[in-house]
């Protein structure tokens, strides 16, 4: 299998386009994982400027298919004191797949005080947990090691 960093690292700059392919092992049925088509997406936008502040949101758009070669072309729409927004648009062979708009922001002192709750306490894997790579039934999955916490559930694709 092909991992995220050996896909990012085989990525190449020409004509001011990050050029690169979505191997078969990352698809989704006939199109790529859209976490994948998003990062390759974030990795170009993230080099329009080289002293972007930390990125604060993005709007992604999965617009059509993507698979094999593809072709990342990021492009600065605004740039000012605290933020900038860049467009980053993913195609292939089929079109255009992808188009997001990354917000880049240095953070800002607010007046205004949220207290927030906290995010539910799981146990962490020990390292006798039983981890699988996914299903067979939808090849991408088997890019990441999955703990399933529900009884029973998945058991059948376990190794």
């Amino acid at each position: 299998m092909t991992s995220l960093a050996e896909i990012v690292a085989a990525l190449r700059v020409e004509d001011e386009a990050w050029h690169g392919a979505i191997p078969t092992t990352w698809q989704q049925g006939r199109t790529a994982y859209g976490g994948l088509s998003a990062a390759l997406a974030l990795h170009a936008a993230k080099r329009v400027e080289p002293d972007l502040p930390p990125l604060r949101s993005a709007q992604v758009s999965f617009i059509g298919p993507l698979s094999g070669a593809v072709t990342i072309r990021a492009t600065k729409l605004r740039r000012g004191r605290n933020a900038a927004f860049v467009q980053a648009d993913v195609t292939s062979d089929a079109g255009l797949g992808l188009r997001a708009t990354f917000v880049f922001m240095a953070p800002i002192a607010s007046g205004i005080a949220l207290d927030q709750g906290s995010a539910p306490r799981f146990a962490l894997p020990g390292p006798d947990t039983k981890t699988f790579h996914g299903m067979s039934a939808v090849p991408f999955t088997q890019n990441f090691e999955l703990v399933d916490r529900r009884d029973g559930l998945g058991a059948a694709d376990m190794p």
